[in-house]
């Protein structure tokens, strides 16, 4: 009997602590995961010759706008440690449900742009894959598996989430 109960607890302490990331914005890497949408949107890319040049702005336009955002959780004994970074793409407003591979990718402007007091460098992600499709008006499931060069060293993000409308 002891050991039936031991299991059980702990294959629930297994279960929890397994949760996806991206589907609870809690439990995001170390730190803190937001995922949202924007209606009759477009990107504003713009990509600097050199780190810190580039920017990526939400304008009024006729496409469907989403944005994944994590914040890094801050060391209050560390100066200037703050981090946080965002990936921005954008789809036809008429679409229900896509996948997009590799190059496909460039045509959503998917982007990866983070902040920090480091050498920011603005990038266009060409390797991967996204795929997505509407729960309802205001909601989307969206799973991103994409790898980027940033710097010196080749980073990847994976996720699958529930992006919510902004109003």
């Amino acid at each position: 009997m002891r050991n039936t109960i031991w299991i059980a607890i702990c294959s629930f302490l297994f279960l929890v602590a397994c949760k996806k990331e991206g589907v609870n914005p809690t439990n995001c890497r170390s730190g803190k995961c937001t995922y949202e949408m924007f209606e009759n949107s477009q990107l504003a890319v713009t990509l600097g010759t050199f780190p810190g040049e580039g920017f990526v702005d939400i304008e009024s336009g006729d496409h469907r706008v989403f944005q994944y955002s994590y914040e890094a959780n801050d060391n209050p004994r560390i100066s200037d440690d703050e981090y946080w970074e965002d990936i921005y793409f954008e789809i036809p407003s008429d679409v229900e449900e896509f996948e997009y591979r590799d190059a496909e990718m460039l045509d959503q402007n998917l982007v990866f742009q983070p902040s920090c007091f480091c050498l920011i460098e603005t990038v266009l992600i060409t390797k991967g894959s996204i795929k997505g499709k509407r729960l309802s008006d205001n909601r989307w499931e969206i799973e991103m598996d994409i790898a980027f060069e940033w710097g010196e060293s080749e980073e990847d993000r994976k996720f699958k989430a529930d992006f919510e409308l902004v109003q």
